[in-house]
């Protein structure tokens, strides 16, 4: 009993016993929070790929499905859990929201009771169905087939509902880095939930868990604890020392690496930082302080330091955003033209060994407008600016003026161990004679049979490199 859509064609597939019921919302719940998908513009809402598996997931597989529209009891489970609010009505991503977790930890009854409150509600209906686009696909009559549907579905689960759920049983696989769990459809709606957030799983197959998911289900707030809890109340029974050693192991893995988001805020000499944090609301706002000269800060202190270093005369400088092509520019052309004006300022600096493109410069540049080669032209002078401060003092085609003596290398490693300063004399090529320089080492790199020093010089106030043959002498 379905209500054909009017502009769009609806995939027509084997109906199971019933179209939508808790356990199969249970499942695209599981689904989307662990896919986490993006949402799409245009009323699309997900990509193609995740309407496939979702279909397949709740049983009404449907290998050509391009549309939510196409697809009318996926349609229905997306607009049901909409308008009972347990999906984000905006966002970037969907998952569940924090108010899923009453519905699933009350009884099927219950759930389902729920699910017929939201039907009722005629005015949250239409608001899902508006934000979703699927005014034409689910029409009255399918409206209260849904409703008879969860209405036969609560009769007959009153009848069920005393019987006790089946345990999960493990499974036994030849891989010692996968455990793998079959799920009976009888355990509480929660655990399925929470069960699927472990590991993968695919419709007809057991739970497969790895390293991997388990690390990941970690940073998505289910510590070993929890892990343990929910594997050992599934199972009925406690969790073999072997697979309590592995949850162990696997957790720990969530934690060995981490990406943060942060505002490094740099300074030229180690004074000016010291300044920052004898203050109280700026010592407040630092996360982690680096070095001497770096520190990690809270985003939401950016204003306020902003403004109270205006006042003493030193404005931060915020480090502008990737500009991109000018409106009407030809990508492709743009890129080319940009690649070979760098090239030709190389060739300003060192011998190269090609001639320069300068003809097939000028081809290029009479499909750009002014405007825009005049934008290409900064970038390409920021581009060879910022190359030749990276290998300044890096004249690999000059031999060593003298051998390096072991001593100056220990000392370096030492200085870069304990984050130190020391003062070089230091001889630059062209320079006539050396100068005194206080720098901070930060790490060594040997380039064929010469050696080279990246390290912060404070006279500078920037890093730079220097080659160990030109320096005369080190002090502590």
């Amino acid at each position: 009993m379905f209500a054909e859509a009017t502009t769009h064609s609806v995939l027509m597939v084997d109906e199971p016993s019933y179209s939508v019921t808790p356990y199969s919302l249970t499942l695209v719940l599981a689904y989307l929070h662990y896919y986490t998908p993006e949402r799409l513009p245009n009323g699309r809402f997900i990509a193609p790929k995740h309407l496939r598996l979702l279909a397949a997931w709740i049983g009404w597989p449907a290998p050509a499905l391009r549309s939510l529209r196409q697809h009318v009891p996926l349609a229905a489970h997306m607009a049901l859990l909409q308008a009972a609010g347990f999906l984000p009505a905006n966002g970037p991503v969907i998952w569940a929201e924090p108010t899923v977790s009453n519905w699933l930890h009350g009884s099927v009854a219950e759930a389902i009771a729920t699910l017929q409150g939201t039907l009722a509600c005629s005015t949250r209906w239409q608001e899902a169905l508006a934000g979703l686009g699927l005014q034409e696909v689910l029409r009255e009559d399918y409206l209260v087939y849904l409703a008879q549907s969860l209405a036969r579905q609560g009769r007959q689960g009153q009848r069920v509902a005393s019987n006790p759920p089946e345990p999960v049983v493990w499974l036994a696989h030849e891989q010692a880095q996968t455990w793998q769990l079959c799920l009976p459809p009888s355990l509480p709606l929660w655990l399925h939930f929470d069960l699927r957030q472990l590991g993968d799983w695919q419709p007809g197959q057991p739970l497969i868990c790895t390293p991997l998911t388990i690390a990941t289900a970690g940073q998505r707030g289910y510590g070993r604890e929890v892990i343990q809890w929910l594997l050992e109340t599934a199972t009925q029974q406690p969790l073999p020392e072997k697979q309590q050693i592995q949850l162990g192991q696997w957790s720990r893995r969530a934690h060995v690496y981490r990406l943060r988001t942060v505002r490094l805020l740099s300074v030229p000499q180690p004074e000016h930082l010291a300044v920052l944090l004898r203050r109280k609301e700026f010592r407040a706002a630092v996360i982690e302080q680096l070095s001497p000269r770096h520190a990690i800060i809270r985003t939401n202190v950016v204003a306020t330091l902003e403004k109270w270093l205006a006042g003493q005369g030193y404005p931060l400088v915020q480090i502008p955003p990737a500009k991109e092509p000018a409106r009407g520019m030809t990508e492709g052309t743009a890129y080319q033209w940009l690649s070979l004006r760098v090239l030709v300022g190389l060739g300003g600096l060192i011998p190269l060994p090609c001639p320069l493109p300068h003809s097939l410069l000028d081809t290029l540049g009479q499909a750009l407008s002014d405007l825009e080669k005049a934008e290409l032209e900064a970038t390409a002078v920021g581009i060879v600016e910022g190359l030749v401060e990276a290998i300044h003092g890096r004249d690999a085609f000059l031999p060593a003026q003298q051998p390096v003596p072991p001593t100056l290398i220990a000392a370096l490693q030492q200085a870069i161990k304990q984050e130190g300063t020391v003062t070089i004399s230091y001889q630059a090529l062209g320079d006539r004679k050396a100068t005194y320089r206080e720098i901070q080492p930060l790490r060594l790199e040997q380039h064929g049979k010469l050696f080279y020093l990246y390290a912060y010089c404070y006279r500078a106030e920037s890093n730079l490199t220097f080659r160990l043959d030109r320096i005369k002498e080190i002090r502590n």
